[in-house]
């Protein structure tokens, strides 16, 4: 599976794309208009020997990578780390890890996700069918960080419910270190396709505070969006 199938899998139609680029502790945000751009935008930051992430969520005009400036998303996401490069996490290695996330998926009822080796360890994605708005976002991702709070899986709290957050890219490098580990597509699941709300949030007194359970009935969309 080649970066840009990923690409429109994972991002909303709506909104600017927005790559990151990290070198010497200095992050950059890079604005783009499609998936395409995206993609060669990504490929000139490695090849410069930068580390490239790619942003979750469609972009507003401001140039901003912020959750104000969000205007769509079409995924979850997980970011697992590993002892790999990491001694202190709870994973010896991806192989474990991945282990631990296919009985956390069995045991909630989500779909095969798509994985990419981030290099060291797993960045975990559940794309939906279509877009949907922030607000409609962050009901499902609380749902999900509090159905992984609850099986205790092991993940980058920071990332689950920040809509603005970046992971990195496909087809580029992982130079953490002074190495150079391969990004690159482990899973895709592109035709594995099941009512996400029935896995997370039909009942949301399984996942959620009793005090989100009116929000997420308000918040969520009437027409069922599903994960592929």
């Amino acid at each position: 599976m080649d970066t840009k199938a990923f690409l429109d899998a994972v991002l909303p139609d709506e909104g600017r794309r927005c790559i990151g680029a990290l070198r010497g502790g200095v992050f950059q945000n890079i604005f783009q208009a499609d998936n395409a751009a995206a993609e060669a935008m990504a490929l000139k930051v490695d090849a410069a020997g930068k580390d490239a992430y790619i942003a979750l969520a469609g972009f507003g005009e401001d140039k901003k990578r912020t959750q104000a400036n969000v205007v769509a998303l079409r995924t979850l996401w997980l970011d697992i780390d590993t002892q790999e490069n990491k001694p202190k996490e709870t994973y010896a290695d991806r192989k474990e890890a991945v282990a631990a996330l296919t009985g956390f998926c069995k045991e909630i009822g989500l779909p095969t996700p798509w994985v990419v080796s981030s290099g060291y360890g797993l960045h975990v994605y559940f794309p939906f069918d279509q877009d949907v708005t922030p607000d409609q976002w962050g009901v499902v991702s609380r749902a999900l960080k509090a159905a992984v709070d609850k099986w205790g899986l092991a993940v980058d709290p920071s990332r689950t419910t920040d809509s603005a957050s970046v992971l990195r890219m496909p087809g580029t490098s992982n130079r953490k270190g002074g190495g150079r580990a391969p990004v690159k597509i482990q899973l895709s699941n592109p035709r594995d396709r099941v009512q996400w709300v029935n896995a997370l949030v039909a009942d949301p007194r399984r996942h959620l505070a009793a005090d989100a359970a009116p929000a997420l009935a308000q918040d969520f969309p009437t027409r069922p969006i599903r994960m592929i």
